[in-house]
């Protein structure tokens, strides 16, 4: 596939490409599974509010797991995790369903959007890319 591409973009990025194409697919899951949440909660916006869809299907399902691993019901791993962004999934059709809007998607701007977010996703990865490590980037360590 990288190799239809020209090769240029698996230099580029080197052994980041896939789990740059790993987190991007994620993001984009998760962020038309809360999408019809956000065309309800910001109806005024034209793009359906995609950009807080991306965020609000971080935050739901997280917290969804963080809530019921805290009352002993799941721990965090891939199943329940992909549970969690089932439910929400659901939530989001209940919604979707129960008020349908008269505007059709805005797949244009989402796609602008999309667009956008992954040129500066693989930006920030190429420049992390030089230090990975995660010396001096933790809160509350003691330097010496």
């Amino acid at each position: 596939m990288i190799s239809h591409l020209g090769g240029q973009f698996a230099v580029f990025l080197g052994r980041d490409l896939g789990p740059l194409l790993r987190w991007e697919l994620h993001l984009l899951v998760l962020g038309l599974v809360a999408l019809p949440l956000t065309r309800r909660l910001i109806p005024f916006r034209l793009d359906g509010g995609y950009p807080f869809a991306k965020a609000l299907g971080v935050i739901l399902p997280a917290y969804a797991l963080w809530l019921a691993g805290s009352f002993g019901l799941g721990s965090f791993r891939p199943l329940p995790a992909w549970g969690a962004v089932a439910l929400v999934g659901l939530c989001s059709a209940a919604v979707s369903r129960a008020r349908p809007l008269a505007r059709p998607l805005p797949w244009k701007a989402i796609l602008a959007e999309e667009l956008v977010f992954f040129a500066a996703l693989t930006a920030w990865t190429f420049i992390r890319g030089f230090q990975p490590a995660i010396e001096g980037l933790e809160i509350g360590r003691a330097h010496v």
